[in-house]
């Protein structure tokens, strides 16, 4: 199936009642708006009789993961040249496989390099065992050598070309231990056969290799797989042999592959599969799991072709049924469901880079605590939609970010340190979006958006922030004021707790965001712990008083006198100094961690039974869904905002902190009650499952797009009071075809009637090309239009072309899409709610005065030729950007006015 019609399928899907644990809905102006570009028939179905209706969301992530890992594994990739895939294979299986996991490498006759490499990868990871061959036997004989090699309960034969994400074994064992009667289970892939998402052939009708959008890693495809899996384990009659898991009753069962009839692979797992099922064990498709598979370069395609089709010739003979087999898999409507909603939200992703507003999260914090990791994780998951998005912080604090985010500071570019205000606001120019973060950025923020008419604010409150102090602390009404300082600011958070707080005491609207979850760091450990002693952890910050760090301490104490050595108490979060100076009790037998980075907090946790948060309140409680997620039962406040994932008595233990005692109690009861203690463990694994970092992304993306989207079209971004500004070029020049339009530009632009046919013409050289596309245009006229456009698109590419285009052509979607794909600005005037726009997606008001479209040809310019002109100058002292930004600021200032503006249908008042 075509990708036009797979979108269209999945923009069904998702309007059918797809569950609303995710995402309220998904982006009401994105679909529409990417889909007119590469499926005519999917954005005219959508945007004409449905466009009104609401949208479901996609589904909440299911990510089933075990309490704790039970099943030790031994992964083995059969060897033979192909050194680079190799080494990308073995880098992500090194990287995101946890513990206890060997890696048996079978080196089957490859090449001195390859062999060399694996014999240094050999000696420098100790859990990596090579057995060498110095012939090549064929993938199935080595194959079956690394079975003999393998003892643990869990082999997975993984092909030496793929790239793994993290959590992979994680989600494979959690299928297993979904159904105890699943014998083999295998991963989605972009190049996998049957189980390829979102396609399966190309269009010569072979298997596809689907390339992952540009700025998509392997990882963020794996989170976006999770966002619209339903993780209900599909059963299929057969499984590509890629990546194939097997557990160890199979392998004892059955033995190895047949080498006999298939010496060379290609159709040995298919023959495992069926022998596996004959014997009474269930294959299932691990549908939360996404592989990248580069597809074998041991083999040439001829020779991989004259291989499968050998081997499906002695499959057909063994197994006459084969076929009814294939086209089980070919319908198997849970895959095709998945396929849909997978290449749907794909494919608004990776086709909405210029319709994504640029968005700046301020950050003047010293990068410790719950609110800065969401923003920090949440923005990598934006930038993993592909938004372009930063964090501002002080040059002050680059350190700490350096070392409580060390990832996200060592890959991405993601943070902007500023020295001083006067940077800042530089930095910021920008960025479409500026969004305070906590009450100290409220007015940096204030400013940017005062100098910078064309920003729109956001505040992303992350705690109720004047509680933080006395009535009588200066920073109190700075805190009670930030909220409101800024007119127009889109306020929205992570929990209902300070939505309402929020609105009972300033009367302003909170939007609500999902919280996220980054399933990644925090886990349930490989090992098993010792069931003699019970491990307890807490954050301790004794300079907050609202965290409870007396309380906590003592409560520690008296657990410790009773239990002795029963328990074994940990902390973090502060020094031992710091316990000295706040004279906290520590007449007991404890280890302090002191300030530990995430990763160590989640180590610490998954080594932990217990997880003591007795804070005041908590405006959401980050640490202690983290703590659910890495297998701990937590005790919680009962006042703030855990309500977003906590049920008292279910998964969590909620407390009045204000009473020791009954905090003691309940600390007290999880140490005594091993089945309370699980049953809250067990509970809290499948709540934090529903939590996720692109679900969190996607939440905040939906609603500053369209609140972008409301700001483009309800304010003007080119007010100025100067009547005229020269600019630093001379006059642009501008060809107009089916308009008399152009001749009032005359006082802005150097104007010049042409024809179609005046495209083709080699001294055409204008600055920009406009084209009003008239209702009555006839068909061969429009035909010879899109000719020519097409020709001056391959020869004069970088030139904008700005279409309004009328309602009339919606009567032909298939033409009005590519018109629109051969435009730099396209505009709709036609009917539907907001305007299409091709190469900027920018939405444009319905009603369209000649002022406001003048400035949006002449931003068109500076985005593709303009800006070429101004980096080509010599201009030492400032950056490609500033100069750009310069140069935009000019054209915001120029008025021009014009008394005869267009009507929403596109016809003259």
């Amino acid at each position: 199936m075509e990708l036009s019609g797979r979108v269209k399928k999945g923009v069904r899907l998702l309007k059918s009642g797809l569950s609303s644990d995710g995402l309220k809905r998904l982006v009401f102006s994105e679909i529409p708006r990417m889909l007119s570009r590469q499926s005519p028939d999917a954005a005219v179905s959508f945007l004409g009789a449905q466009a009104t209706s609401p949208l479901r969301c996609l589904a909440a992530p299911k990510f089933r993961l075990p309490p704790r890992r039970q099943m030790e594994v031994d992964v083995v990739i059969c060897v033979h040249n192909a050194l680079s895939d190799l080494k990308n294979c073995i880098a992500s299986v090194l990287k995101n496989s946890s513990k206890p996991c060997r890696l048996i490498l079978v080196n089957d006759g490859s090449d001195h390099a390859t062999s060399s490499y694996l014999r240094d990868i050999s000696k420098e990871h100790f859990q990596v065992l090579l057995s060498e061959r110095q012939a090549a036997g064929g993938y199935t004989k080595a194959a079956n050598a690394g079975l003999a090699l393998s003892s643990a309960p869990v082999v997975v034969l993984l092909n030496s070309d793929t790239i793994v994400p993290s959590g992979w074994l994680e989600k494979i064992e959690a299928c297993f231990l979904s159904d105890s009667g699943i014998g083999l289970c295998g991963p989605l892939s972009n190049a996998a056969s049957w189980q390829s998402i979102p396609e399966r052939f190309d269009g010569a009708g072979d298997w596809i290799v689907n390339e992952l959008p540009e700025g998509l890693d392997v990882d963020a495809a794996s989170q976006l797989l999770e966002v619209v899996s339903p993780c209900s384990y599909p059963r299929l009659p057969l499984l590509n042999g890629f990546c194939l898991a097997l557990k160890r009753e199979v392998i004892e069962t059955l033995g190895g592959f047949d080498e006999e009839s298939f010496p060379n692979g290609y159709g040995e797992e298919n023959d495992y599969c069926l022998r596996a099922a004959q014997a009474g064990f269930t294959l299932a498709l691990c549908d939360n799991l996404y592989i990248y598979h580069a597809k074998s370069k041991s083999y040439s395609h001829k020779k991989r072709r004259k291989l499968a089709e050998a081997g499906h010739a002695v499959l057909t003979s063994k197994y006459p049924m084969l076929e009814s087999y294939v086209s089980v898999l070919r319908e198997q409507p849970d895959l095709e469901r998945l396929r849909q909603r997978f290449a749907t939200l794909l494919h608004l992703l990776s086709h909405s880079e210029f319709g994504k507003p640029s968005i700046l999260f301020l950050l003047p914090s010293s990068a410790g605590g719950g609110g800065v990791n969401s923003i920090v994780q949440e923005a990598e998951g934006l930038q993993l939609l592909g938004v372009d998005v930063r964090i501002a912080a002080r040059s002050c604090d680059r350190f700490n970010f350096a070392f409580y985010h060390r990832e996200a500071f060592a890959k991405r570019k993601l943070f902007l340190f500023y020295e001083n205000e006067e940077e800042l606001l530089r930095l910021s120019s920008r960025f479409n979006i500026a969004v305070a973060t906590l009450f100290t950025s409220a007015g940096p923020q204030k400013r940017i958006v005062n100098v910078n008419g064309y920003t729109m604010p956001a505040y992303y409150v992350q705690d109720y922030e004047p509680f933080f102090f006395d009535s009588g602390h200066p920073d109190f009404a700075q805190a009670f004021e930030s909220y409101g300082l800024v007119p127009g600011n889109l306020l929205f958070a992570k929990t209902d707790w300070i939505a309402a707080t929020v609105q009972s005491r300033h009367g302003l609207n909170v939007q609500k965001v999902s919280p996220s979850l980054d399933h990644y760091t925090f886990r349930p450990v490989s090992s098993r712990r010792t069931a003699e002693q019970i491990v307890l952890c807490a954050m301790i910050r004794p300079g907050t008083a609202r965290r409870g760090a007396p309380q906590t301490m003592r409560i520690f104490s008296r657990l410790k006198r009773e239990f002795s050595g029963l328990i074994d108490i940990h902390i973090f979060g502060c020094s031992h100094r710091d316990i000295g100076e706040h004279q906290l009790v520590s007449d007991f037998s404890f280890k302090n961690h002191g300030r530990i980075d995430r990763d160590s907090v989640a180590k610490l946790m998954a080594a932990s039974d217990i997880f003591l948060d007795l804070s005041t309140y908590q405006a959401f409680g980050r640490t202690g869904l983290e703590a659910m997620a890495c297998g701990c039962a937590v005790v919680l406040p009962r006042e703030g905002g855990v309500y977003e994932y906590a049920k008292d008595k279910i998964n969590a233990l909620l407390v009045d902190t204000q009473n020791e005692e009954e905090c003691y109690l309940k600390a007290k009861l999880l140490v005594e009650n091993h089945d309370i203690r699980r049953g809250l463990i067990q509970e809290g694994l499948e709540t934090a499952a529903h939590f996720s970092v692109i679900g969190a992304a996607l939440s905040e993306y939906e609603i500053l797009s369209e609140s972008w989207s409301r700001f483009l079209t309800g304010k003007s971004l080119f007010n100025g009071d100067i009547s005229a500004v020269s600019l630093p070029y001379p006059k642009l020049s501008l060809d107009y075809i089916g308009s008399k339009l152009g001749e009032e530009f005359s006082s802005f632009f150097k104007v010049r009637q042409i024809s179609a046919k005046d495209l083709l013409k080699k001294d055409q050289n204008a600055s920009i090309l406009f084209v009003d596309v008239d209702i009555g245009l006839k068909k061969d006229e429009f035909d010879e239009l899109l000719e020519c456009l097409r020709e001056r698109a391959e020869n004069t590419p970088t030139i904008p072309t700005v279409v309004i285009a009328e309602s009339g052509l919606s009567s032909d979607p298939a033409r009005r899409w590519e018109l629109a794909r051969l435009s730099s600005l396209f505009l709709f005037q036609g009917a539907y709610p907001f305007e299409l726009c091709a190469s900027h997606s920018m939405l444009i008001p319905k009603v369209l005065d000649e002022e406001t479209l003048c400035h949006r040809i002449l931003e068109a310019h500076l985005r593709k030729t303009y800006l070429k002109k101004a980096q080509s100058d010599s201009c030492p002292a400032k950056s490609f950007e500033e100069r750009y930004y310069d140069l935009l600021g000019l054209v915001k200032k120029v008025k021009v006015s014009f008394d005869t503006p267009y009507n929403h249908t596109g016809n003259r008042l």
